[in-house]
């Protein structure tokens, strides 16, 4: 079994028979992987706790203000999005 079959039944790659050989592509876009790599990374920092978090958040925060005020302004914007849906909720 090769890794590209190994990738396949794991559902990262499919394939299409071309003659003798397979055709291998990616199961997901590239927004897609772009989505769940950021996922995963957010989720391993934000499990060390706060502390760990904190810095990384900073360093968004400045990279997006440095860059792009609209994006900031839309991060601000579903942050306070988020808040009052938790507040709606009785989360804290």
């Amino acid at each position: 079994m090769t890794v590209l079959d190994r990738l396949y039944r794991k559902g990262v790659l499919e394939r299409e028979r071309q003659g003798r050989a397979y055709l291998y592509s990616a199961a997901a876009s590239p927004d897609q992987l772009q989505s769940a790599l950021a996922l995963g990374l957010l989720a391993r920092v934000l499990g060390r706790g706060r502390e760990a978090a904190s810095p990384i958040l900073s360093s968004l925060v400045d990279t997006v203000g440095a860059g792009d005020r609209e994006l900031l302004d839309e991060l601000d914007r579903l942050v306070r999005e988020k808040r009052r849906a938790l507040k709606r909720r009785g989360d804290r």
